[in-house]
């Protein structure tokens, strides 16, 4: 018989509640353009049902590590010299490692920047943390452990 997650106090859905409730105001910048009513912004700051944003927050994330790699790109081809051609594939060809230092790099720089990127990766945490539960038949409790390692790990370095 395979081990059976019991799932944190609170419920699978604690610990992304309590970070939406830490980033109300990084949210409300990033979605104030689409968002343009304050019950369209209600319903993802405030959801009855906590599962509803999870989507348009995956979308967010995305979003956010997409810019990060143009950004790679954008500055890798300002490197070339003056008449040095054009952007090839080898200039397209970027790890995740290179787009998770510029994102570092930025927030080092930038403070709002380094609020996006902490509630990047408290998002990722969040989204580790409920597939864990909801995986399987009884979840995957091998994958709930790693979540909460890297949790508490990013936890006592902030």
């Amino acid at each position: 018989m395979g081990r059976t997650l019991a799932p944190p106090k609170g419920g699978p859905h604690e610990p992304s509640e309590a970070h939406r409730e830490g980033i109300k105001v990084l949210t409300k910048s990033r979605v104030a353009g689409y968002r343009d009513s304050e019950k369209r912004l209600n319903f993802l700051l405030t959801p009855s049902d906590s599962r509803e944003p999870n989507k348009e927050y995956l979308e967010i994330a995305v979003a956010q590590i997409h810019e990060a790699a143009l950004r790679v790109i954008e500055e890798r081809a300002a490197k070339r010299p003056p008449g040095g051609g054009t952007v090839d594939e080898a200039d397209l060809m970027i790890s995740p490692i290179e787009v998770y230092d510029s994102m570092l790099e930025r927030a080092g720089e930038e403070p709002l920047s380094f609020v996006a990127l902490f509630d990047l990766i408290q998002e990722v945490i969040s989204q580790i943390l409920q597939k864990s539960c909801t995986s399987g038949e009884h979840g995957d409790a091998d994958h709930y452990r790693r979540g909460k390692r890297f949790a508490t790990l990013i936890d006592s370095k902030s």
